[in-house]
């Protein structure tokens, strides 16, 4: 997971006309020794944002509503079909935070984008927490190991596997 790159190419926030700007991000992230490539898009529009993307074979397309109200938008992943309810906004002048909600299921992900000087970062996250969950797993893993010493192993290996499985990408802007 050291091994991973982006590159964006970003309009700054301060420069899109009042009605309608388009933006465009490009994320390209190189995987350990793989290469797995994703792209991810915005066009930002009066009162929401297109959000494009890709992972592996399959491509996306959202409505993120930016004025509050949620809009909802078919999806595919995993190789199941959603509807998402997606929203974006500006934390603040050099961050974005997108939430996308698929309704069937009880989480709800969000990235939050933060841009400095040329370099951008991009945080994974889950509603619950992705820690959350792992920690419950870890307090129930004893309930299903006899052995104590492999339940504890198995255990401190899920405290502590949120950074591996929702790593910060980092990249930079061209």
């Amino acid at each position: 997971m050291e091994n991973q790159t982006t590159t964006i190419n970003r309009i700054p926030r301060a420069d899109f006309p009042e009605q309608v700007g388009i933006s465009s991000l490009e994320i390209k992230a190189l995987m350990e020794d793989m290469e797995k490539e994703g792209n991810v898009r915005f066009r930002f529009l009066k009162d929401n944002c297109e959000m494009s993307w890709s992972e592996g074979s399959e491509s996306n397309v959202v409505s993120c509503g930016m004025d509050g109200t949620s809009r909802c938008t078919p999806i595919f992943l995993g190789n199941i079909h959603f509807t998402a309810r997606c929203t974006a906004a500006w934390q603040n002048e050099n961050t974005l935070e997108v939430a996308v909600r698929p309704m069937e299921s009880v989480f709800e992900r969000t990235m939050t984008f933060r841009f400095q000087g040329n370099n951008v970062r991009m945080q994974p996250g889950s509603i619950p927490s992705t820690k959350s969950i792992m920690d419950a797993l870890a307090d129930g893993v004893p309930h299903f190991f006899q052995n104590k010493i492999l339940a504890a192993l198995i255990s401190c290996i899920l405290r502590n596997i949120t950074p591996i499985i929702e790593p910060i990408h980092k990249g930079r802007m061209q």
